[in-house]
């Protein structure tokens, strides 16, 4: 809901794919490396994972 609700307040077709891919490119901008980029999109390694639980 709350895409839909943006969408209608601002009129733009902003989907969560777009704002992943812009959060990716701004975090590498700033010098944050990839890996931790991925885990604060939920991909991380599955080994990583398990070790966490």
């Amino acid at each position: 809901m709350p895409f839909k609700h943006a969408r209608l307040r601002t009129r733009l077709e902003i989907a969560p794919k777009v704002l992943r891919f812009w959060f990716a490119n701004e975090m590498a901008r700033l010098g944050v490396p990839d890996r931790f980029i991925d885990a604060f999109q939920g991909r991380i390694l599955r080994s990583l994972g398990e070790t966490l639980h």
